[in-house]
């Protein structure tokens, strides 16, 4: 992958790279999977008499039990407070947490596979060239994000690393796709914040 260039058009910027034609494929499993997550978790939604009525769609109350799901859709309230006493009581807290769940969802799964379509639309097949538009880049953002949350999942990667596994390690080529991953967002990102 070459690193992201901002040219400015008629039309507005546009962001510039190539892809290798592995990248590519590589980029188009890893998306594929993640919208069969999302996909899968929106299934299984319970049905709802009042969204018939109201247009409202509900989602799951529950959390998802799948832990990378459960990083992509994270609870929205945490019942500790900044000093790390337990603020709330964990029966509110979870009550809360189902109700903006189930709010909230819906569009949230909306948008984490919008930006993932958004990415596999404008993806060369065989990898090559690629131009993006602000909105299509931000798109990449937001996908290439969520999918470092689900390898990171599985690699178990927090806050403090690993900076690095073992040659030998089983995930060690799974951890060499995260750090190209990481890579090619903060390119991104740094060329989306550039020149403004």
């Amino acid at each position: 992958m070459r690193k992201w260039k901002r040219v400015e058009t008629a039309d507005g910027p546009r962001f510039r790279s190539s892809l290798a034609t592995h990248e590519a494929a590589l980029l188009k499993n890893l998306v594929s999977a993640m919208i069969g997550l999302l996909d899968e978790r929106e299934s299984s939604s319970p049905a709802d008499e009042l969204e018939e009525i109201t247009g409202m769609r509900t989602g799951n109350a529950e959390p998802p039990h799948d832990p990378t799901l459960r990083r992509l859709l994270p609870d929205f309230h945490r019942p500790d407070d900044p000093d790390g006493q337990d603020a709330t009581p964990p029966d509110v807290s979870e009550s809360l947490n189902a109700a903006l769940r189930s709010l909230h969802e819906p569009e949230i799964i909306d948008a984490k596979r919008d930006a993932a379509q958004q990415l596999l639309q404008t993806l060369p097949d065989n990898g090559g060239r690629l131009e993006l538009t602000e909105d299509e880049a931000t798109a990449w953002v937001a996908a290439v994000n969520d999918l470092r949350l689900t390898l990171g999942v599985m690699l178990e990667i927090g806050p403090n690393g690993p900076d690095r596994l073992p040659d030998d390690h089983p995930l060690a080529a799974h951890f060499d796709v995260y750090q190209w991953l990481t890579v090619l967002q903060e390119y991104l990102v740094l060329v989306l914040m550039g020149s403004r």
